[in-house]
């Protein structure tokens, strides 16, 4: 399997990176998340109830220097945007794993080349966001600020599919996010 890597993949070919990417990636569960700017954040979330799903991770052990405990943590692995995230004003956007590749992720025997290929962004036709409250910043842990503030960019009952000209053609999906968003 040949690769083309893109400034983008070249951190994990740095030797901490790629003994990171080798030996420590892990899935990381969500519902949704959060792009655009502060003053119009969307809730990102993938079409047909696909909930729970799974960002592409990274963990961590660690030793405390005040208690001495370990410590575990994460990272989420961001790829460049796709049209949807991109449109709402961001340039990178997590990696979502298509559950069929979870356990290629997982897999301790893949190769640096499969690990890579799987950090792509995730297809815009199985995505969809909503507006919700710019005070998202200000009451993170509040269940408010994720309720809709406005529709849906696609309408879920109009199916997308790998053909659709929303695949083919995301200067359309920028222009319809844009009317949206207006």
């Amino acid at each position: 399997m040949m690769i083309h890597i893109t400034e983008d993949l070249m951190p994990f070919l740095q030797p901490g990176m790629n003994r990171l990417i080798r030996a420590r990636r892990c899935l990381v569960l969500a519902d949704a998340f959060i792009a655009g700017n502060p003053d119009a954040p969307f809730l990102v979330y993938l079409r047909n109830k696909m909930r729970p799903f799974c960002f592409a991770g990274l963990w961590n052990q660690s030793i405390s220097e005040d208690t001495g405990d370990d410590v575990f943590s994460f990272t989420i692995i961001t790829t460049v945007a796709n049209p949807i995230i991109s449109s709402l004003g961001a340039v990178r956007m997590p990696v979502i794993l298509d559950p069929t590749n979870e356990h290629r992720w997982l897999r301790p025997s893949a190769s640096l080349s499969d690990i890579l290929c799987l950090l792509q962004p995730y297809p815009v036709y199985k995505m969809n966001a909503i507006p919700v409250s710019p005070i998202l910043s200000e009451a993170p842990n509040s269940s408010s600020v994720i309720q809709p503030k406005g529709k849906s960019l696609f309408d879920e009952s109009f199916q997308l599919d790998k053909r659709s000209t929303w695949r083919k053609k995301p200067s359309a999906i920028i222009s319809t996010i844009a009317d949206r968003i207006r």
